[in-house]
């Protein structure tokens, strides 16, 4: 776990229990949940994650229809399995994003998938569906909602709820945030970071322009690009983020 372990001593005890776990060994999860009862929610993620990702064999790598949905070769508007690709919002190191149709339900979300390449790895595609269930347990209104996780024509994907409105990057940008207003946003996205870390997992790339506002001005964390569940193996990541 890195730096986290030296952070906090609970974290470097429970990558020893995970480090024992894939040497084979059994270590007494009875024990380790009475002497740190702090670790529980955690465990249950881990096990859920387990329970949910598919082995490697599972995620072959991205090609052809896919390259063109993550490169942005696609024309659009576009059919994507039950959605319709409506336009390209944002791109980053490793992904795309469109906002879309949900066309069973007729209401607009935000499709983002890993862009076609290197990244498109099998033990990245993992990483990404991986994460992108531990987000869709997530329930807390400071952060957006994940609908959905799958593929269509090879490209792996996930979808959240689409939000009308502006980053925190681009409000700073546009001028001076009055004190008041600035406490306000930055308490509820502290209860937003306090409710991702009760649960196991770490943003680890929160910064203003990762903080979206709605149309009443609320702020929403969201881009789960970098987030990491609390496992042993949490330090290596791929570089870049999800638009």
């Amino acid at each position: 776990m890195g730096k986290h372990c030296e952070d906090d001593p609970a974290l470097s005890i429970l990558d020893e229990y995970l480090a024992r776990l894939q040497s084979g060994e059994s270590p007494d999860r009875d024990a380790l949940l009475r002497d740190h009862p702090e670790l529980a929610s955690a465990l249950e993620c881990l096990d859920a994650l387990e329970a949910l990702a598919p082995s490697p064999g599972e995620c072959p790598e991205p090609s052809g229809p896919a390259d063109e949905y993550a490169d942005g070769r696609a024309p659009l508007p576009r059919d994507f399995g039950p959605y319709e690709l409506v336009r390209e919002v944002g791109r980053g190191g490793m992904g795309v994003v469109y906002e879309a149709r949900q066309k069973g339900l007729d209401r607009s979300v935000a499709v983002k998938m890993i862009l076609a390449g290197n990244l498109a790895s099998p033990e990245i595609v993992r990483r990404f569906q991986a994460e992108a269930k531990a987000a869709a347990r997530l329930r807390h209104p400071n952060i957006v909602h994940i609908h959905d996780v799958g593929r269509v024509d090879g490209q792996d994907f996930f979808v959240m709820e689409y939000i009308e409105g502006q980053s925190l990057e681009k409000l700073i940008a546009d001028g001076t945030v009055e004190p008041a207003r600035a406490v306000r946003l930055m308490t509820a996205v502290a209860r937003a970071v306090e409710h991702l870390h009760q649960h196991g997992v770490l943003h680890r790339d929160l910064k203003p322009s990762n903080i979206l506002l709605d149309g009443e001005g609320q702020p929403l964390v969201t881009d789960f690009g970098l987030a990491k569940v609390f496992t042993s193996d949490s330090q290596t990541t791929a570089t870049g983020v999800i638009a």
